[in-house]
Parts: C-alpha cells; structure tokens; sequence
C-alpha cells in the first residue's frame, strides 16, 4: 500500500514537472520575442 502510494505521488511530481518544464520553455519563447508575458 505504502510504496502504491509513493510511486503514486512520484508520479504526480513528474507530471507537474513536465508542464512547469512546458510553462518556462513557453516564457524563455515569449522573452526571445520581447513580448510582455501576462502571467494569470
């Protein structure tokens, strides 16, 4: 149960990862075009 949990967890941190990874290679795009970056 306990390791079904960790992995679960670790699963999540690396999906949460993926997309920061995905969200700052957006933002280093948008600072290339010298874009003001609107941030919600």
């Amino acid at each position: 149960m306990l390791m079904g949990a960790e992995t679960g967890v670790s699963g999540l941190l690396h999906r949460c990862n993926e997309q920061e990874t995905a969200y700052n290679r957006v933002l280093h795009r948008a600072g290339n075009k010298k874009q003001p970056t609107i941030i919600p």
